[in-house]
């Protein structure tokens, strides 16, 4: 029995108070009642008394739990997947000897812990058959777990399956827990796979290396065996070493000289061949330097766009690489390696979705610059809206709305026959006609006119012809595109044309989407008054049996475009494209001086010259504007993305725009200036940083070299399959820190170190770290669970072991409060106590 509530002096006083007022009471009625009621009475006041105080202080019974579940915790991974027969016989043997009142549930792990059977009485055969990810062995998380779905009322037994190769969480961190849960912890040792195995465990270099310097190499192995074989290592893939060595049993340490002839990041590669050395899993290695050098700037696009910013970073002795924009390498860690990058007129097309997502973590997470400068193929034209790259630019690329811009009368005239139902891939022609028409009507503004006229045997408008206000009505209507017929081209030109001569635009377009034949001949005339209402035509071809003369023809005549659509899935873009030509908005091709709005430390002439030309966008919220042109849109615009700074310059540097510019005496410094901004970012005062990895964890170590208790460290760790993951690390003393992460994934990781304060970055620096294979395959630590089991006091088992009979040393105890016994008993001494005094 135990009380629960925490008696004070004014609790004392008033249950000294009822027993003084009752002991007075009881002797007012002491000669109004015989002897036997008088002590009858008073016994029921007392008995009520008690009760109520015995609840207030909640008085309560310890009740000590008889039935146990036990959970069997299965390793599963890699290193004992050999095991899984005789871990089934074990497990099924022992429900077969346990009693009807046992329950019982089964749990498996590797990286993760699964349920393989719930918690049940029954006794059913077990078959160890849930899929768990074996590369890795995280015992800290599976007991976790098991602590957890342990029913709380119960007594718990655990009984853990395991080599106690444990390569990723620490078991340590749950043993309080488990403690404190009055779980019974039992171990049954597996063997792991005895083959002869010789390791290769790491290769140590120096951080602060520089190109041209001899620096100690490390290699270090472990073996179970004496063995003879060759070491190699790699430099960036060139072989730098190739020796013939000799191991013993346990640990070998070599060391080596190796000439750095790379500045920068510095990746070396180990691999191994040994004689009887069965497990070739662990043989290879790699680590990077984060070597001193100067900083370097990537330069992507092609050569014709490009020529004139390599000329100007050859003169000014600044480190580049030039790549197409398909030739790039887009690993993080290449792109890594530069402190800019430069894109020259690249359309987001031309790029991978690797580069881009690394792109993104290199500029905003890793503090990079990056400049990108327009042309024909960049922003809307590009394709960049609703992108990633879009997201990093200081500039959108839907333009704000301004009323110099031109507005449009857009028809968008397609091809609704028969033939446009065919499929390709699952997906039919007239569906991605109605993308295309969608895409179309969502670039368009509210002061653009806009309608989609189909036609087959005959022309109907699917959407009316009408001022682009309601776009979501439109796009249902568009949603309604049947196919149907044959092919009538020059109705539905003449319908478009009825239309856009009474409609008030500046731009009146058509844009004609077919697969088919139309008429041959009979357009002499509807061309002409095309001409002279200044009508333009851009014809869009996809099949074989477009007939691509008369597309051709039709475009050519009205000064409009000729496309043909290789596939289905490129009709929506280039209708984006050409509607985004088409209006006139986006680019600009008229002669104008910009005009100065800010100054920046990379900007700083009260004059520039003249442009030709710009691709339109829009400035973005907290986004800093230094050039715009006559109609009020960014030419030159700035910004800070996470960590690094973004420049934006919307005409080109090729002189198809940029004529003037590149005769202009600051040119050179113009284009210096802005990549030295993207610079800014790349800073060689390091800090002490020390990275311990003991299978997929790490410990982490900073020394800052500051003496501020206000400041902090934070670690973004970047891995494979989008890991992305911010850690604060505790600090142990002013100036050092201190933490620890899992690698999830075989792979590299980045890792970016920040000193900082008040949220501001005063000094950062990058590591990396590879966990080349999985940590399963390295040379095992088998009876590691001996270190821990003695603290939680288990027992090892052996195959002869019940389970279900060992005893139970920490059982669980429930407290079970009286207030429902207590509480009717002091009514019914109240009620006797009224009864006794009223007869």
């Amino acid at each position: 029995m135990q009380f629960n509530g925490a008696l004070d002096i004014k609790y004392i006083i008033f249950f000294v108070g009822i027993f003084i007022y009752y002991f007075i009471q009881a002797f007012k009625f002491y000669k109004n009642f015989s002897k036997k009621k008088f002590w009858v009475w008073v016994s029921l006041r007392f008995i009520a008394v008690i009760c109520l105080i015995l609840v207030i202080i909640d008085v309560q019974v310890i009740y000590t739990n008889q039935d146990t579940t036990t959970l069997f915790v299965v390793d599963r991974s890699l290193s004992v997947e050999h095991e899984k027969n005789h871990i089934e016989e074990y497990i099924n043997k022992q429900i077969k000897e346990k009693k009807s009142k046992d329950s019982f549930g089964v749990i498996t792990f590797g990286k993760e812990p699964m349920i393989e059977k719930i918690i049940t009485k029954a006794s059913e055969v077990v078959r160890l058959e849930t899929k768990v990810d074996g590369d890795f062995t995280n015992i800290e998380k599976a007991l976790a777990f098991a602590t957890e779905y342990f029913p709380e009322s119960k007594n718990k037994r655990l009984i853990l399956f395991t080599d106690g190769n444990e390569n990723m969480g620490k078991v340590e961190n749950i043993l309080e827990s488990m403690k404190a849960k009055n779980v019974n912890i039992c171990i049954y040792p597996l063997e792991g796979k005895d083959q002869s195995d010789v390791q290769l465990t790491a290769l140590k270099l120096p951080q602060n290396i520089h190109n041209g310097e001899r620096v100690p190499l490390t290699v270090i192995l472990d073996a179970n065996i004496q063995a003879e074989g060759t070491l190699y290592v790699f430099q960036n893939d060139n072989k730098i070493l190739e020796k013939r060595i000799k191991v013993h049993r346990g640990n070998n340490i070599f060391t080596f000289q190796a000439l750095i002839n790379k500045e920068g990041n510095t990746a070396f590669r180990g691999e191994i061949q040994f004689e009887n050395d069965l497990n070739y899993k662990n043989n290879a290695i790699t680590t990077t330097v984060m070597g001193k050098a100067k900083p370097k700037v990537l330069i992507v696009g092609k050569k014709e766009d490009t020529k004139n910013l390599d000329n100007i970073l050859t003169s000014l002795n600044i480190y580049h690489q030039n790549y197409s924009p398909k030739e790039v390498v887009d690993t993080v860690e290449f792109l890594s390696s530069f402190d800019a990058f430069c894109l020259v007129n690249v359309s987001h097309k031309d790029i991978s979705k690797n580069f881009e997502k690394n792109l993104d973590t290199c500029v905003k997470d890793q503090g990079k610059g990056l400049f990108v400068i327009g042309g024909e193929k960049t922003f809307a034209l590009g394709e960049y809206k609703d992108t990633t790259l879009e997201e990093i630019l200081p500039v959108s690329c839907r333009m704000k709305g301004n009323k110099k811009q031109p507005n449009t009368g857009l028809v968008l005239v397609i091809d609704a026959s028969g033939s446009m139902d065919d499929e390709s891939y699952g997906v039919k022609k007239i569906e991605m006609a109605k993308e295309a028409a969608m895409r179309s009507i969502e670039i368009l503004e509210s002061d653009d006119y806009a309608g989609v006229l189909a036609f087959s045997d005959k022309v109907e408008w699917v959407v009316p012809f009408q001022r682009v206000t309601n776009k979501e009505k439109m796009n249902e209507e568009i949603g309604k595109l049947a196919s149907k017929g044959g092919t009538l081209i020059k109705p539905a030109l003449n319908k478009s044309l009825e239309k856009l001569i009474n409609v008030d635009t500046k731009v009146k377009h058509i844009i004609l989407l077919t697969d088919g034949q139309g008429e041959k001949k009979g357009y002499e005339a509807l061309l002409n008054t095309l001409k002279e209402e200044k009508i333009t035509v851009s014809t869009v071809a996809f099949g074989k049996d477009a007939d691509t003369d008369l597309l051709k023809s039709l475009s050519k005549s009205t000064d409009g475009r000729y496309y043909f659509a290789k596939d289905f899935y490129s009709i929506p873009k280039i209708f984006a494209r050409e509607t985004y030509l088409a209006t006139k908005k986006y680019l600009n091709q008229s002669i104008f001086e910009p005009k100065i709005v800010n100054k920046e430390d990379f900007f700083h002439w009260n004059t520039v010259p003249k442009l030709r030309g710009y691709i339109g966008t829009g400035i973005k919220t907290n986004a800093k504007l230094i050039l715009k042109s006559d109609k009020d849109d960014p030419i030159l615009a700035s910004w800070q993305y996470g960590l690094g700074n973004v420049v934006v310059f919307t005409s080109d540097i090729s002189g198809n725009w940029s004529h003037d510019w590149i005769k202009w005496r600051g040119f050179q410094r113009f284009l210096g200036n802005i990549i030295n901004y993207c610079l800014s970012s790349y800073d060689g005062d390091d800090m002490n940083v020390q990275i311990v990895k003991k299978g997929a964890n790490l410990d982490l170590y900073v020394d800052t070299g500051v003496k501020d208790s206000a400041q902090m460290v934070e670690v973004v760790l970047q891995g494979p399959d989008n890991i992305n993951k911010k850690i604060l690390l505790n600090q142990t003393m002013v100036g050092k820190f201190k933490g620890e992460e899992l690698l999830e994934e075989k792979g590299t990781y980045i890792l970016n170190f920040r000193l900082k304060k008040d949220g501001k970055i005063l000094k950062k620096t990058t590591r990396m770290v590879h966990l080349d294979y999985s940590p399963e395959y390295a040379l095992g630590n088998i009876g590691r669970l001996d270190d821990f089991y003695f603290e939680i006091g288990g027992e090892i088992l052996d195959k002869n072991t019940n389970v279900f009979e060992l005893p139970i040393k920490n059982k669980n105890r429930s407290n079970i409060p009286l207030a429902f016994i207590l509480l009717p008993l002091a009514l019914i001494a109240f009620i006797g106590d009224i009864w006794i005094r009223k007869r």
